[in-house]
């Protein structure tokens, strides 16, 4: 019989998995044509998307990613070894190539990303447990140029600004 104090929920233990076999999990969970939820870390797509957000990401269909549309993407390092990346097509280049950047990186996209290197997009964000709309049915083209050059976080910013000042107007 199994010593029952060594299975993992008993121990609490963390287990360290590096980005690239995230990247490798979720290609292979695609394969199934499934949507699988993950947790977001870090600010490079900020506001849109925050640190601790949870993500829904659903495997492609034959149809071409559209413009705007945030997907989940095999990004190589300088060592060879991958790591996994989520960000917006801010172009595309033809069925098989996008360009991508993040909503608040330095002005430099990505570079161009094939498809078979996409994973899936993201459909749905999460944060306290409240669904945040994406944008990108409507407004996609506008979020993609606004974010390829540079332009969405300060008009975001600006945005937050001005509405802080009339809500102190309305205010008695």
């Amino acid at each position: 019989m199994a010593n029952s104090s060594n299975t993992y929920s008993e121990r609490r233990e963390t287990l360290l998995i590096s980005s690239g076999d995230v990247a490798e999990m979720i290609r292979c969970l695609m394969a199934k044509k499934s949507p699988i939820k993950i947790q977001a870390g870090g600010w490079s797509m900020d506001p849109f998307i925050r640190d601790q957000d949870v993500l829904t990401i659903a495997p492609l269909s034959r149809d071409m990613i559209k413009l705007g549309e945030i997907v989940a993407f095999k990004v190589q390092k300088k060592d060879k070894s991958f790591r996994l990346g989520m960000h917006r097509v801010v172009q595309v280049l033809d069925r098989e190539n996008y360009l991508i950047k993040g909503d608040n990186t330095s002005p430099d996209p990505d570079g161009i990303v094939p498809r078979n290197q996409i994973l899936g997009k993201v459909i749905k964000i999460e944060r306290n447990n409240k669904t945040i709309r994406l944008g990108v049915s409507q407004g996609g083209g506008v979020l993609a140029l606004l974010s390829k050059h540079n332009l969405l976080v300060p008009l975001i910013t600006f945005m937050k600004k001005l509405k802080s000042v009339f809500k102190r107007r309305k205010s008695p």
